[in-house]
């Protein structure tokens, strides 16, 4: 059940929902939820816990979530408004318990069985990653955004000595930590058996980094959306991921030569997102999405948005090649102009591909006219496919 649409009082929440005892997966999102009005739906049942701004809990709801839901499996909790980095350690003694333990565990495994959680905080610290660790080592999906206001004090931060906790969740299959946090070195968690790592926003990050991490062959989800420092040199490595499926260097500082690199390799990659990356020009994705290689072929994703190097050159290729890019993002992209709309709903005209859904964003595109709006409609583009 999902409440996010208007925000009651407790007791009209109580009166709503009050007789729903078999409720699996619940979400709230609102401010004015109290700890006494979310526990008349903390039940037996629950496996799913989504609280998303529910600034007016307090750290003690961790206790109640512990003692009455023993098959929670995923929790999601934003505080984002706390003064404490301490949320998982208040009230973790009742969510380590054998009230939440996995009645048909061996004796060997730990007894309390979370395996997704997400957090929204003021601050994440080496303190908190310890905790969480510690307590809940059959995690599979780990979530944390830090929302800092202010300097964090010495000690209080995310180090490198935070990152090391994450490589003892051998379990552990994907990874997301969102903002500047004080971190650079992944080396601890080479060994996770990692499908999914995101790192948004991580700007202490940088190739050197990367590249031990694309020791860890089964990546299939990449994220490294806007971490400056990622450049050139990291993408030979990447090239060889075999596994890869989705990968973004949105706002990174590469070039068309990275590209290149990038090309030479063995991926496999189906999404890919640009974004932001000044230094790519249209000799570099033409010749990334035409080249040799199968990278072209196999791409349905492509986000080419806020790109100043990108023109009428690379669309142009794009619909000449043999490209099954359905979903194509070009935003602000000054220098494209009407006779790539033109050529993209030819091409989509010629090879019958106006049956199949397709995503065309056009957004800001100020070298656009009127006139490019009489190829945006049937039959070459429906509705539904242009933004």
């Amino acid at each position: 059940m999902i409440w996010q649409t208007m925000s009651p009082d407790g007791q009209t929440l109580h009166h709503l929902l009050g007789r729903c005892k078999s409720i699996t997966s619940l979400t709230l999102n609102y401010l004015r939820l109290l700890d006494h009005s979310l526990c008349h739906f903390l039940t037996l049942s629950i496996q799913q816990l989504n609280l998303w701004c529910c600034s007016s809990l307090s750290y003690q709801i961790l206790a109640s979530i512990g003692n009455n839901c023993p098959n929670l499996r995923v929790l999601v909790l934003e505080l984002a408004d706390k003064d404490s980095p301490d949320v998982f350690r208040i009230g973790r003694n009742r969510l380590e318990t054998d009230n939440l333990s996995v009645p048909t565990s061996p004796p060997y495994i730990p007894k309390f069985g979370l395996q997704s959680l997400s957090l929204v905080l003021d601050l994440i610290s080496d303190e908190l990653l310890e905790s969480i660790t510690d307590y809940l080592p059959l995690l599979v999906e780990l979530d944390l955004e830090d929302r800092t206001y202010k300097v964090p004090l010495p000690g209080r931060d995310f180090t490198n000595t935070g990152i090391q906790f994450v490589g003892s969740c051998r379990r552990l299959t994907a990874l997301s930590l969102v903002r500047d946090l004080a971190f650079h070195d992944l080396t601890g968690v080479v060994s996770c058996a990692l499908v999914e790592v995101r790192l948004l926003s991580c700007r202490l990050i940088t190739s050197e980094t990367v590249e031990k991490r694309a020791l860890c062959r089964s990546l299939e989800i990449l994220d490294l959306g806007d971490c400056k420092s990622i450049a050139d040199s990291c993408l030979s490595s990447i090239s060889h991921l075999q596994k890869l499926t989705a990968l973004n260097f949105s706002g990174a500082d590469i070039t068309d030569s990275g590209l290149y690199a990038l090309e030479q390799g063995s991926l496999s990659i189906t999404n890919l997102c640009l974004r932001g990356c000044k230094r790519v020009t249209d000799k570099g994705v033409t010749r990334f999405l035409c080249g040799r290689g199968t990278i072209g072929k196999r791409l349905t994703t492509l986000d080419l948005g806020y790109m100043p190097g990108i023109s009428d050159e690379t669309i142009l290729a794009v619909a000449a090649a043999d490209i099954g890019i359905i979903d194509l993002c070009i935003r602000s992209c000054f220098y494209v102009t009407d006779s790539s709309v033109e050529a993209l709903a030819k091409k989509r005209s010629v090879q019958g591909m106006n049956k199949q859904p397709w995503r065309l964003d056009l957004c800001n595109c100020i070298s656009l006219s009127a006139e490019s709006l009489r190829w945006l409609k049937k039959p070459s583009f429906t509705r539904n496919d242009h933004g």
